[in-house]
C-alpha cells in the first residue's frame, strides 16, 4: 500500500457522531480498535517502514530548523 493509499485510508476513519472533541468520554481503548481496522491491510513492516521514515524526515527538518536558528559563535572567542 503506498503512502498516499494509506493517507486517503486513515482519513475516512472518523469518529461517529458525537463521539469527537468536546462529546461524553468514551471506551479509551476504542481508538486502538479504530486503528487497527484502517490499518488492517498494511503489513507491519510496512507500518515499520513509514514510521522511521516519518522521524527521519521529522528529524531532519529539526535539524535544519536549529541550524538555521544558531546564532554564529562572537569572534575572537
Amino acid at each position: 500500500m503506498t503512502r498516499n493509499e494509506q493517507d486517503q485510508k486513515s482519513k475516512r476513519v472518523t469518529p461517529p457522531p458525537g463521539k469527537g472533541a468536546g462529546s461524553a468520554p468514551r471506551d479509551p481503548f476504542a481508538i486502538l480498535d479504530e486503528m487497527r481496522e484502517a490499518f488492517k491491510d498494511v503489513s507491519a513492516e510496512e507500518i515499520e517502514r513509514e514510521v522511521a521514515k516519518s522521524v527521519r524526515e521529522v528529524r531532519e527538518e529539526m535539524r535544519a530548523e536549529r541550524q538555521a536558528n544558531r546564532k554564529p559563535a562572537p569572534r575572537g572567542a
